[in-house]
This record gives C-alpha cells, structure tokens and sequence, in this order.
C-alpha cells in the first residue's frame, strides 16, 4: 500500500463504519434479550444484511490495502498495476454483489419492521406488498445471473434491467464473468457506470417509501403532539440517508475507468458507509 492521504481515511471509515454497524445490532439484540422478545423476521433479515455490511467493510479494506484502491494509477508503478489488476477486478464483482444484497436486506427488515409495529392497517397491506417487491429483487440478484449466464441480455436491455432488478450485480457487466478480470480471453463488457446508476436509483425509491410510509399513521395516533414529533423525527432521520442517495446518484457518472484505483475510491466510500448508516439506523429503529 502507497499510504496516501485518501486511503488512510478509507481505512479508518470503513472500520469506524463496520464498528457503527456492530454497535447497533449488538443495541438491537441486547434489547430483544432485555425485554425477553424474542427474535422476529426483521431481527434476521437485519442480522443478514450486517453480514452482508462486515463482508462489504472487509472487502473495501482488502482493495485498499491489497489493490491500491485510492492512489493514482499514475502513482503505482506498471509492475505493481499488472499485479493489483486481478484482484481489483474481482473486487468490482464482490463488492457490487454485497451492496445490492445489504440494500435490500436492509428494506426488508425495516418495511417488515413497519408491519409488526403497525398491524390491521392500511400501511400493513403497503408494506407487504413492498416486501414482496423488495424479496423479489433480492432473488433477482441470483436469478438473473443464472439466466444471463445460460442466455445472456442485449447490451441495450441492461440499463432498465439494472434499475427494474434493483441493480443486478455487477455479473452482467462482462461476458463471460471471467473477462471482467482476465482480458486476455474473448469477451465483451457493458458500461460499468449503468450499475451504479440503477442501484442508486432503485436504493432511493425505497428509502422514500421507508420514511414516509409510517408518518400519516404516526400523525392519527392517540398520543401528544410533542410525541408525534419526536417520532417523526425519528422515522424521518431516513431522509439523510435519500440525500446520500442522491450524491451518489450523481457520482455515478464521474467513474474514471482509466484512473480506476483512484475514482473508485470515493464511489466505494460513498456505498460502504452509506450501507453501514443504513443497517445502524435499522438497527436502531426497534429501540
């Protein structure tokens, strides 16, 4: 590792991030064991995407430190690039795959938490149907793969595919997958930017509805005014993570695929973190 300024800050915000994450699920178990409830769906579905968030965190650690992820390329001497290059490549693959999966995960767990804690409502009928959605994009994740593995998808097909499949990983961007880090074979790959943008965007439609689908129900119940607005603000704090959402949305675009060890790096920061803040305040939410 070249020990630039930007990857000892990575390194200090992916782990302070994961012990973020760590903290919040050991809050959100200790309280189930406090007051002696046992563990619902959305406890696992959240304890499944904290593994997705620690397997996320270790692999952006290892890109750093292994790949040179934050140096310029222009830094790293040729012998070194030839050598990081593989294992950049798969990282493209690995890291994709874990923040589709912990997003979703994440929006499973909190819409089911909505459906526990507000049942016989209209809210309850919304939410299940947006958990089968969000289910549904969670199995795209694999399904889709096998399929573009037997049949494979027209170039101009997977932008909406990326989008409507919740960002399917990164798989489909090379074919066959293994061109994606050995370019000496025959292959071809799409625009890797399209990804990014699709799962930003499908990640925002649902941190929208996570935050304001409880509020109209929050705002009939019998309770002060002073207590609607806290928990208001409580739901609300969602918000923060849709404008992270949207600087991501606009970084999408900014990858520089020639200076990748570099450009990659702000992109990841922007992922990592924002999935460990996710799974931390959904973790949170039960308290």
């Amino acid at each position: 590792m070249l020990n630039t300024p930007i990857q000892s800050i990575q390194l200090f915000l992916y782990t302070f991030s994961l012990v973020l994450a760590t903290a919040a699920i050991a809050c959100r178990l200790f309280a189930r064991r406090f007051t002696r409830t046992k563990l619902q769906w959305n406890d696992w579905l959240m304890i499944l995407a904290y593994l997705h968030v620690l397997g996320l965190g270790v692999a952006a650690n290892i890109a750093v430190v292994h790949g040179e992820m934050g140096a310029h390329q222009s830094e790293i001497s040729r012998k070194r690039l030839l050598e990081v290059f593989p294992l950049n490549m798969k990282m493209t693959i690995i890291v994709p795959f874990l923040l589709s999966s912990s997003s979703f995960l994440v929006k499973m767990s909190i819409t089911h938490f909505y459906i526990v804690l507000f049942p016989h409502t209209v809210l309850t009928r919304i939410c299940k149907g947006q958990l089968c959605l969000l289910t549904l994009c969670w199995l795209g994740t694999y399904s889709f793969f096998l399929v573009h593995m037997y049949f494979g998808f027209p170039s101009q097909d997977r932008r909406l595919i990326y989008t409507i499949g919740g960002s399917i990983p990164f798989f489909f961007t090379c074919k066959p997958l293994a061109y994606t880090w050995n370019k000496t074979i025959d292959g071809s790959c799409t625009d890797p930017r399209d990804f990014w943008l699709g799962m930003s965007i499908t990640a925002l439609f649902f941190d929208l509805t996570c935050v304001i689908l409880p509020i109209p129900i929050v705002w009939r119940l019998q309770c002060s005014i002073g207590k609607k607005i806290r928990l208001t603000l409580l739901f609300g704090l969602g918000l923060f993570i849709c404008i992270i959402t949207i600087l991501r949305i606009a970084k999408a675009y900014t990858l520089d695929f020639a200076d990748l060890t570099h450009s990659a790096a702000t992109a990841v920061m922007m992922h990592a973190d924002y999935y460990a803040v996710v799974s931390s305040h959904g973790a949170q939410t039960p308290l």
